[in-house]
């Protein structure tokens, strides 16, 4: 406990380094990541070596545009065994996967270290934006149950998980039991409660501060929420395989970036968009060793912004993403439902490689799924009966085993609605 407030506290200090002492902290940290996974991943070894760059070559920040930039599917490809560095024990690593937004889920190892620093910074980030510590905080998405630390029991900053695929009414009542002052919700679960309740929040919490994160917060709900209730809206952005990048402040000027945990560039074409301009997202883990990640392509959009914040973070500025905007099912009694389910069931089949969900009609669902191996028909009924168990309302429902997932433009959604737009608001 008190080596994590010693950490917590360090971290803490960081947020206001001046800019250029800031600057150094990262360059450090990014000579140790790149030295340590030249040497120990096979998979950056390899790529590196090919592209003739040695440790030695990046000095600074200007330098990672050096390095190759990589991709989930390169690192997919790669296999676990070339992207984990020599001699971590991977029995004792915690193992996350990615929530398949892109349609390519992906797991990801890190040491107990690692899943600290992360859990601090994410802290940090809650106490940047004002939890208390009489706050009672409730999370709704894809998160993992916190284990009970003392503060929990002493009552301070108390939290509660609420998955977010649970049934609506389930959720209803958890927060109403838990009665939150801080929710903290991805917008498809936030979407499907407020629908049920008539986009009156109220009825059910009536927290001072709402966080979102994950996907674009569509202003459409945002309107209809604050119109039922006042409170201060906070982004946050991350990924499961780096963690926190970015987050809002108590200012709202943009995103504060965790400068000191990762590396966020913007990159238009060969190099890096115009200050302002949106361009893909590439990050670098500053404290990731057991699965590192260099120069990280996400693939979602946004704009690094000039200036300096008002709450005296030194810590860079963007504006908030412009990706991960998927659409929600719309059952045939009217009902929403998130597709984030659909996400989790298809975790506990391991052969899935990549999945499309497209609704066609109001009683119409068709699954894509591209596997690595042949499934037999036991599979596939038990997914078809798991999945209409999820949906809770009779449909047509077909699940089609493919080779290929056309893009028809659509990029790489996972959830696509054929729906007009107006049936889903």
């Amino acid at each position: 406990m008190l080596s994590e407030l010693l950490e917590l506290r360090a971290l803490w200090r960081n947020r206001r380094l001046p800019e250029e002492e800031l600057r150094r902290l990262q360059e450090r940290k990014l000579q140790t990541v790149v030295r340590h996974a030249f040497d120990n991943v096979p998979f950056y070894s390899d790529l590196y070596r090919a592209a003739v760059i040695r440790p030695d070559d990046i000095r600074t920040l200007d330098d990672l545009r050096l390095l190759p930039v990589v991709t989930k599917q390169q690192m997919r490809a790669a296999g676990m065994e070339r992207l984990l560095a020599r001699g971590v024990d991977r029995a004792a690593c915690l193992t996350r996967t990615t929530s398949g937004t892109t349609g390519e889920p992906f797991t990801v190892l890190f040491t107990p270290a690692e899943w600290r620093r992360r859990r601090l910074v994410d802290f940090r980030t809650l106490l940047a934006i004002g939890f208390r510590p009489l706050d009672r905080l409730a999370i709704m998405g894809p998160e993992h149950p916190f284990a009970e630390r003392l503060h929990n029991r002493l009552g301070l900053y108390r939290t509660r998980v609420i998955h977010g695929a649970l049934p609506v009414e389930r959720q209803i009542e958890e927060l109403r039991a838990f009665r939150p002052t801080i929710l903290w919700s991805y917008p498809w679960p936030l979407w499907v409660l407020a629908q049920r309740v008539q986009y009156q929040l109220s009825k059910v919490v009536r927290p001072r501060a709402l966080i979102t994160s994950a996907q674009v917060f569509d202003p459409v709900l945002r309107e209809r929420l604050l119109a039922d209730r006042h409170m201060e809206v906070f982004n946050l952005y991350g990924a499961i395989e780096t963690g926190r990048i970015a987050a809002e402040c108590p200012a709202h000027r943009g995103l504060h970036v965790n400068a000191d945990y990762v590396v966020l560039e913007c990159l238009a074409g060969d190099g890096p968009a115009p200050s302002g301009q949106p361009g893909t997202v590439v990050v670098t883990s500053l404290d990731l060793f057991a699965m590192p990640f260099i120069r990280y392509k996400l693939g979602d959009r946004c704009a690094l912004l000039d200036g300096r914040c008002s709450c005296g973070s030194t810590f860079p500025l963007i504006a908030a993403p412009e990706g991960r905007d998927n659409d929600l099912l719309r059952l045939p009694g009217g009902t929403l439902v998130s597709p984030l389910g659909v996400s989790f069931l298809l975790r506990g089949f391991p052969d899935v490689d990549r999945f499309r969900v497209v609704q066609e009609t109001v009683n119409r669902v068709a699954l894509y799924v591209i596997a690595s191996r042949p499934w037999p028909e036991e599979s596939v009924g038990r997914l078809r009966a798991r999945l209409l168990e999820l949906l809770g309302e009779p449909m047509e429902l077909e699940i089609r085993l493919v080779d290929s997932i056309p893009e028809d433009g659509l990029k790489c959604k996972t959830f696509v609605s054929r729906l007009p737009k107006e049936m889903l608001q």
